[in-house]
This record gives C-alpha cells, structure tokens and sequence, in this order.
C-alpha cells in the first residue's frame, strides 16, 4: 500500500471517526433491561457516596459472552457505565424477583455490587468490580450477609 496524500488521509480519519461516533449512539440506545430499585441509604460504586434515592441499571449491551455493561442511573442522573460479570452458577440466595444486592464497606456504606435476575426457574447473577482505590479492584463477591433490595424490571 501506497502513502495516503493529505486528503485522502483526511477522509479516512474523518470515516473512522464517524463510525466511533455511530457505535458510540448504538450502544447507547441498544439498552434492553432495566431494573429500578429504591435505596433508603447512602451507597457507593467505585469508591464515591452517593445519597438514597431511586437507582436504576440499563443494560446497554453485552461486551463479551460473560460480560455486559451497564449504565447506573440515580434519581434521573447518569452515574456512569459500569461492567457487570455474569456468574456461571444459579444463585442459592433466596430471592424470588429481580433484585440489586449490596455488601458493606468497612465504612458502612451499601457498596453496589450487582443484580439478580429471575426467569422462569432459574436466576441469573451479575456482579460488579468497583475501584477502591487507585491500584486495588473489589471483586464485588456476595459477602455473608448480602443487603437485598427488591426491583422492578421494564
């Protein structure tokens, strides 16, 4: 392959650009799952607090066949996107609904750590890996004694 003059390059950068750009949208608008939740108290993701208030997740598409990632609304704000992890077992926890489960910091504070989604017979875990601090990644493993909080899924 010959150099690219000027133009041609300009083109083709233009075109690369304008197709992030569109799967950029894609990705937005593809979301298929929402389960909504009202947390009573102040919660965590990656490290920052936020307060109580009507928290939703948006699956926004799958990344890999055991990864999708999500969008973490709060009260009609966009908390950011976040992967989640799909667990190869059934959950044994006692659920019987769509449901978004917490775990303690060693602040106190509800840690977002992910969701349960039921169908028909089985259950579907996800979990999340929050940032705890600049170089340590928290697994988000259901502790002993998971928080549950029952959603609604539209």
């Amino acid at each position: 392959m010959g150099k690219l003059n000027g133009l041609k390059r300009h083109a083709l950068n233009a075109a690369i650009l304008a197709g992030i750009i569109l799967m950029t949208v894609s990705v937005v608008s593809s979301a298929d799952m929402k389960l909504t939740v009202q947390v009573t108290e102040p919660f965590e993701v990656n490290g920052v607090v936020h307060p109580a208030g009507t928290l939703q997740v948006k699956t926004v598409r799958d990344y890999t066949p055991t990864q999708t990632i999500n969008e973490l609304w709060l009260a009609g704000d966009c908390l950011g996107y976040i992967i989640a992890h799909k667990a190869e077992a059934e959950v044994t926890y006692p659920v019987r609904t769509d449901t978004m489960f917490f775990t303690r910091s060693s602040k106190g504070h509800l840690v977002l750590a992910g969701y349960v989604l039921m169908t028909n017979d089985s259950s579907k875990l996800f979990r999340y890996q929050h940032q705890v601090k600049a170089d340590g990644w928290n697994a988000g493993i259901l502790e002993p004694e998971p928080v549950f909080i029952a959603g609604s899924l539209r």
